[in-house]
């Protein structure tokens, strides 16, 4: 425990950071005795805030490292280690090393603290207050520098007209009036056990050409991001079964590429951050729960990832044990590039106004079997005929064996009944004599037939009396109504 009101503990935790950065990757690499004159140099030079690139060229030569190339990878290490500023990859910034970190971010603090910016504009800001902020001679020559470095740091971003601009963290804390989110969306949770205060801001920056109304359409904790007149998602600062949390909701065509692109950049996000640990939480799509029939149940994606990637191909809801297909569940949410079972499971990278084209994988049709216990041996004599093609994954196969000790059994039929692809119906004098699969398992299977939303095909184990029954006009096999048993090659049969 430190204490920095009487500094107890402190020692402590000095000698404690003081290992944790000796462990760090860059810490124990060997770097050329040049290199280190150049560093020396550079905070002897602090005081002149920042310095030109072809100085800092200069430098290096001065320094035995003339290759240009070779001093560009110096630099990024420094920047990375935080002894300078150099980014590399703006081509405003590429041309300055800023020497003085501290001064930047003083910079960049006074517009955050600037009163007329802050409680006037409520966040939006211009020009002429850049001139009237940034007016002394140590800033005066380096506005459009330093408005570049806020836009890195993710602290401000432009509107449409180049003139005006947008730093989140003094936005209003409530969204506008009367904005509200209506009609049937896709809902999901990012929950935090720390969240960082800078990352709704980072968000809302990183994905500022998708704001509404001309990108302001955004508040301290919110932002509504629109691709199209009708697809639109809104993304806000939310508790979440007692968690902070990012709640998200998509609707409109293009719904579930908006929320994969949503999801891609706080994942982006999230790797700035040494060991955020977000949750990212799926309502569960079950009737059960969108009928408010139960508890609202959540799924964690990782969770669902996992099973998928194992081989498994449904997760039941624990609220209304219904089963749901894994495939369907994720691939209903999000736009994947890869999504199978027993395959790595890989998000997509969507675009604007177009989903990706990859296929979402379709799990393999599911086949129930209607039997009777005196007819065991045929379940499993015709099961083990169909063996390759679930092994090769074409076919999945469900008979009331699966049924885990615990389970309600009846309920675990329905639920198989209602997912089923296709219906064998394992005739014999024991199955139609059955009151339960009269009444339940042959009446929902027809029900499903007729609707269209199943096949029902009805295999003739051992002679009958079938004719009346309802599925009596299918076709069964064998054909020319013989029965298995009867046959003398029952594997031909």
């Amino acid at each position: 425990m430190v204490n920095l009101l009487n500094e107890n503990g402190v020692p402590a935790l000095e000698k404690c950071i003081q290992y944790l950065a000796a462990q760090l990757p860059h810490v124990k690499t060997e770097y050329p005795n040049n290199w280190a004159d150049i560093r020396v140099e550079l905070e002897r030079r602090r005081d002149e805030n920042y310095i030109s690139q072809q100085e800092f060229f200069k430098i290096c030569r001065d320094n035995n490292l003339p290759e240009r190339q070779s001093a560009l990878i110096l630099s990024n290490i420094l920047h990375t280690i935080g002894v300078c500023l150099h980014y590399q990859k703006s081509e405003l910034l590429q041309q300055h090393v800023i020497l003085k970190n501290e001064w930047a971010t003083h910079a960049v603090y006074q517009i955050l603290e600037d009163k007329r910016v802050a409680e006037d504009r409520k966040g939006f800001f211009d020009w002429d207050d850049l001139r009237r902020i940034w007016s002394g001679d140590e800033h005066a020559e380096m506005r459009p520098q330093l408005l570049e470095l806020m836009q890195q740091f993710k602290m401000a971003y432009p509107l449409p007209n180049g003139k005006e601009f947008v730093t989140p963290p003094l936005l209003p804390a409530a969204p506008p009036e009367g904005w509200d989110m209506e009609g049937d969306a896709l809902e999901m949770y990012v929950e935090y056990k720390f969240l960082p205060k800078a990352l709704m801001t980072q968000f809302i920056v990183s994905r500022h050409a998708d704001i509404d109304k001309s990108r302001t359409l955004v508040w301290r904790n919110g932002v509504v991001l629109r691709w199209s007149a009708d697809t639109v998602a809104e993304v806000k600062v939310f508790k979440s079964r007692g968690s902070d949390a990012f709640y998200i909701c998509s609707q409109g065509s293009d719904r579930r590429a908006l929320l994969t692109v949503i999801l891609r950049t706080l994942r982006e996000l999230h790797g700035e951050y040494g060991g955020i640990e977000p949750y990212e939480v799926l309502p569960c799509p079950c009737g059960g729960c969108l009928g408010q029939l139960n508890t609202q149940h959540y799924f964690e994606f990782s969770d669902l990832q996992s099973l998928l990637e194992n081989g498994e191909q449904t997760e039941r809801c624990p609220k209304s044990r219904k089963w749901l297909d894994l495939v369907k569940l994720l691939g209903g949410m999000l736009v994947f590039e890869n999504l199978a079972v027993g395959q790595q499971v890989v998000l997509g990278k969507a675009e604007p106004h177009k989903t990706a084209k990859v296929p979402v994988k379709p799990a393999a049709p599911m086949a129930f079997f209607s039997y009777s216990k005196a007819d065991m041996e045929h379940l499993k004599m015709f099961q083990k005929h169909l063996r390759p093609l679930e092994r090769s994954g074409k076919i999945r196969l469900w008979d009331d064996l699966k049924i885990r000790p615990g389970e309600d059994w009846d309920d675990s039929i329905r639920d198989a009944l209602a997912s089923a692809d296709i219906i064998f119906l394992l005739l014999s004098p024991d199955l139609l004599a059955t009151d339960y699969v009269d009444e339940v398992e042959i009446a929902e299977a027809m029900r499903r037939h007729e609707a269209d939303e199943a096949k029902v095909i009805p295999i003739k184990l051992r002679p009958c009396l079938w004719s009346g029954m309802p599925f009596s006009k299918l076709q069964g096999l064998p054909r020319k109504d013989l029965a298995i048993s009867t046959v003398g090659d029952e594997d031909s049969a």
